[in-house]
């Protein structure tokens, strides 16, 4: 009976070990944003070390600002549940990121950027293995542009 509760024992530090070491590892300097103008950007992410598919959850903010790894899954998938949605918090989403795919680079289009403001920043994290999430990891800040005059002409 010792014998047995020790092997479990064994067996769960074990586990332990590998799903902390075996959590994805973002490959500098992702994640970015890209092709970003007045009203939405690329978000781009690259990730090794992957074991199985992972999700990637993001939200995106119109001002530098970090949220904590639980939150930005919540929001991403529910916007309309972050209390400073839609003002601060612009809204989210998320994605597969498979296995085979390690290594690359992948990008989701966001559409929902409000025009002329200096300092964005999306949030990212990761859901692998058994529901475990990666430490939230940020976009350096992106501005982007105001609308083009001729756009902005249309809407008056």
């Amino acid at each position: 009976m010792k014998s047995l509760k020790n092997s479990l024992i064994i067996i769960l530090l074990f586990i332990s070990t590998v799903t902390i070491y075996s959590q994805p590892t973002w490959v500098a300097p992702y994640p970015t944003a890209s092709n970003i103008n007045a009203a939405n950007c690329d978000l781009n992410v690259k990730l090794t070390n992957l074991t199985g598919d992972v999700t990637v959850y993001y939200i995106v903010w119109r001002f530098p600002r970090v949220s904590i790894k639980t939150d930005v899954k919540a929001w991403a998938i529910n916007p309309s549940s972050c209390p400073d949605y839609p003002n601060t918090m612009l809204g989210g989403g998320y994605f597969t990121y498979n296995l085979g795919d390690a290594g690359t680079v992948k990008s989701v289009f966001f559409g929902n950027l409000l025009p002329n403001r200096p300092a964005n920043q999306a949030n990212f994290t990761v859901e692998y293995g058994g529901g475990s999430l990666t430490t939230t990891a940020a976009t350096p800040t992106f501005s982007n542009p105001a609308c083009p005059t001729s756009v902005m002409s249309t809407m008056n």
